[in-house]
């Protein structure tokens, strides 16, 4: 009966459509063997009983069955029906709780029935539940291929992720050169919607499907996906969210499915160091949440118990801490540690150098170059304990330690290099007569810079200090003995660093002999030595002096580079202590239990916690010279919670700036015509705290060009309404109801210089027009007119330079005689 031709068919459908539908949807509950052929018919009578846009009450019947088992049961459905139901969903006339079943897949989208519309979305959905139900020989990969690009271009938006999710299936079975073209479909794909809310989630399934646990074990494929990843991670500096979901899928591999090739160790070191200056609307986020990391509102204890702030999901500290837990899994669960941390280590040497490499002028503190710098060493101090593990490894260590040292100029960083160079002879102590007496040889030390030798000082007196504890006594006097006649000759160095970081670490080290009971010994050896540390000793001397305040600093002052090897001291303390840039750091709280597993969680000295930063001396190059900053005066940055737009409601939290302006300076500017010198003096007029500012019309302070300049400075000061016909009666009103004096900013016969004028505490200052200055008959109102001395050839000043300049020579005499109140009192 169903053999018959089309024409039949249809005639046939047409008298006893109810018997044949019972029919075949008794077939498919009885699980029942159909034939190839009969299979072709079947079809042939579903899409007539689709036919015409519209389907009648037993097609429904069939399809609504369909669906539910596909719903329900993926598992058992048929090759027969996965085709009725790919059939069935491409009907226009689909009833709107077929569709709400369908949309069930998507539980984070809200979608109603839209006729017509989402056609090729039920399609790739339907044949993602197919895929899934099959086993890969079965199969034209190609042609699915195929067809999945050329859906991706007229798909709408983001319905594009189920067809990234059926290229997921897809791709592991294709050859090298699909991957590729397929990679480069989804990233053009993606581009399209790149200024809208659908970027993030088809970013998402890009990730999901390009960086798969298939794909990155096939090798041959690793140029494909190093392309895609260079390309996201490029978008990532201007698009928040792109590196957090990188991370995050790589993070899931390495970690859920111990995926351990090579690959990853360059992703994740540039991750690692991940984190570009965002803009405005980004960095106040970000600043805002330091903010109450910093005062206490988010505290350790809220974060660790799993309160994730808003904005996680962007922000830059995740794409680093999932960095450092992928880093730290890549490694417990590699088979060859030795190949893991090589990767790793010199993936870190190679971008490290890169930066060392950024021209001077780039290189000040707190540089994108600097940050990234830091960064990169954070991840490899969270790595120690494995690199203590692989002699090899220290070795190649050592290296890329020494040529940082010799390269870097950032006190910071080589703080940073000084503490994996520690904790490695702390934790390998053969390496303290192998490498470190070995480099400090007078003939070498003599051919290096003066950072370099310095800091060779340092690292000898923090492992002579804590050898002192953990050798024999022998031992102990041994490394001591060996260290001193090598530092001694430097405490006499013409160059003052070296001298007093050399006089800095005999001191100490006699200091921890003496604590230890080896001062006996050590005087015997080294009588002279004795006689010049008891002498450097005395309280008063230059050297004492120099040494003590060098002393003071954190890294010399109760730090121990293996009991503080934790992860507060490395993300949280330590970019503090270094002066590091607000957001640098991270509350160790936030990362994963393997890493805390790893590296121990909280900082053994607890004093660090209320250490002051140290003072920096950094030095720059200058063509072949170089010459030294002293950086102890830096920029204080600025913090956004200072200058994020506050609202009126919050007006009596600034009892301090109100008080200033119950009596004072009344600035007019009702004969100034141009926005952006009204809203520049606006802004000035509420930085030096006038009482009022009178302007020509209210409604300009609504105006975009004022805006602009003043940024929402209106809102903080007193706005008065007094048009420029009007300014005789507000003048002689002000003179003679409130005492003011009319102070006129204009050159005139008998105007006084402003360096000669002592503004009384009630003044009206009167600005003029930017063309015409001040008209006449206002002059005659004025008390006193004043004018700028000036040196140059131009008449004069912009009406905004000029009005700020008078503003402070006001506020200044009044600074000037509370100082002189207050030395009197």
């Amino acid at each position: 009966m169903l053999r018959g031709s089309l024409e039949e068919l249809q005639t046939f459908i047409s008298g006893v459509a109810s018997s044949s539908c019972e029919y075949l949807l008794s077939l498919l509950q009885q699980k029942a063997v159909v034939a190839e052929d009969v299979k072709g018919t079947v079809l042939k009578f579903v899409e007539l009983l689709s036919a015409n846009g519209k389907l009648t009450h037993h097609s429904l019947s069939l399809a609504d069955k369909i669906c539910t088992k596909a719903l329900s049961n993926m598992a058992e459905m048929s090759d027969l029906e996965w085709r009725l139901l790919n059939t069935v969903m491409s009907s226009s006339t689909l009833p709107s709780h077929l569709y709400n079943q369908l949309y069930l897949y998507r539980p984070d989208v809200s979608i109603g029935y839209r006729p017509g519309l989402h056609e090729q979305y039920t399609k790739w959905l339907v044949n993602y539940w197919y895929l899934q139900s099959v086993s890969p020989p079965t199969l034209d990969w190609m042609q699915w291929y195929s067809e999945a690009t050329d859906s991706l271009s007229v798909m709408y938006r983001d319905d594009s992720c189920v067809v990234f999710q059926c290229l997921y299936i897809i791709l592991p079975q294709l050859k090298t050169g699909a991957v590729g073209d397929a990679a480069d479909s989804m990233l053009a794909k993606i581009e399209e919607e790149s200024n809208n809310s659908h970027y993030l989630p088809l970013v998402t399934s890009l990730v999901e499907c390009v960086f798969s646990v298939r794909l990155l074990q096939r090798e041959e494929v690793w140029p494909n996906l190093s392309k895609v990843f260079n390309v996201l991670y490029t978008r990532a500096e201007e698009k928040p969210g792109v590196a957090n979901i990188l991370s995050r899928q790589i993070h899931r591999v390495v970690c859920s499915h111990s995926v351990t090739v090579s690959l990853l160790s360059h992703w994740l070191v540039q991750l690692a160091m991940f984190g570009p200056i965002h803009n405005k609307a980004h960095r106040t986020v970000e600043d805002a949440f330091t903010f109450l990391e910093e005062t206490g509102v988010l505290t350790e204890a809220k974060l660790s118990a799993g309160e994730k702030r808003v904005g996680w999901d962007i922000s830059d500290h995740e794409v680093r801490v999932l960095a450092v837990d992928s880093a730290i899994c890549l490694c417990e669960n590699s088979f060859d540690l030795y190949a893991t941390l090589h990767d790793i280590l010199g993936e870190i040497s190679q971008a490290y150098h890169s930066l060392l490499a950024v021209k001077c002028y780039s290189n000040f503190p707190n540089a994108v170059s600097h940050r990234q710098r830091h960064r990169l060493l954070c991840l490899l101090l969270s790595l120690l304990s494995f690199a203590a593990k692989e002699t090899k490894i220290q070795t190649e260590l050592l290296s890329f330690l020494k040529s940082g040292l010799q390269k870097e100029l950032q006190p910071s960083c080589r703080h940073q290099l000084e503490w994996v160079f520690i904790y490695l002879m702390r934790t390998s102590p053969q390496l303290i007569g192998t490498w470190l007496i070995e480099q400090m040889e007078p003939g070498l030390l003599t051919t290096e810079k003066a950072s370099y030798v310095c800091s060779m000082f340092c690292i000898a007196s923090h492992v002579c200090e804590h050898q002192v504890n953990d050798s024999s006594h022998l031992q102990q006097l041994d490394i001591i003995q060996s260290i001193l006649p090598l530092i001694t000759p430097w405490g006499m160095s013409s160059k003052f660093h070296m001298r007093i970081h050399a006089q800095a670490t005999l001191l100490k080290i006699w200091q921890h002999a003496k604590d230890c009971g080896l001062r006996e010994e050590l005087s015997y050896s080294f009588p002279l030595l004795k006689a010049n540390m008891e002498f450097a000793m005395l309280s008063g001397t230059a050297t004492e002096k120099n040494s003590r305040k060098l002393l003071e600093n954190f890294f010399y002052f109760k730090f121990d580079a293996v009991k503080d090897w934790s992860l507060e001291a490395i993300f949280s303390l330590w970019p503090r202590l270094l002066s590091m840039a607000n957001g640098e750091g991270i509350p160790y709280c936030l990362f994963g239990q393997k890493t805390k597993q790893a590296v121990q969680e909280q900082c053994f000295h607890t004093v660090l916690r209320t250490c002051d930063p140290g003072t920096w001396h950094v030095k720059v190059k200058e063509g072949d010279n170089e010459t030294e900053g002293d950086f102890t005066e830096i920029q204080r940055k600025i913090t956004t919670w200072r200058t994020i737009n506050p609202s009126l409601d919050c007006l009596e939290e600034f009892p301090a700036n109100q008080s200033i302006r119950k009596d004072g300076l009344i600035l007019v500017t009702s004969l100034i015509e141009k926005l952006p010198n009204l809203g520049g003096l606006c802004r000035t007029a509420e930085i030096f705290g006038v009482q009022e500012m009178v302007v020509n019309n209210l409604k300009l302070i609504q105006d975009a060009n004022f805006l602009s300049t003043s940024v929402t400075a209106h809102q903080w000061i007193s706005m008065k309404q007094v048009p420029a016909h009007c300014l005789p009666q507000y003048l002689n009103a002000m003179r003679e109801e409130y005492d003011y004096t009319i102070v006129a900013l204009e050159q005139t016969t008998n105007s006084k210089p402003l360096t000669h004028y002592d503004m009384p505490a009630k003044t009206l200052l009167l600005l003029g027009n930017e063309k015409e200055g001040i008209p006449a008959e206002l002059i005659q109102l004025a008390d006193v007119c004043v004018e700028i001395p000036q040196q140059g050839i131009i008449r004069s000043l912009n009406v905004h330079v000029s009005g700020a300049l008078l503003i402070w020579e006001y506020r200044k005499q009044r600074l000037f005689e509370q100082e002189v109140s207050a030395t009197t009192s």
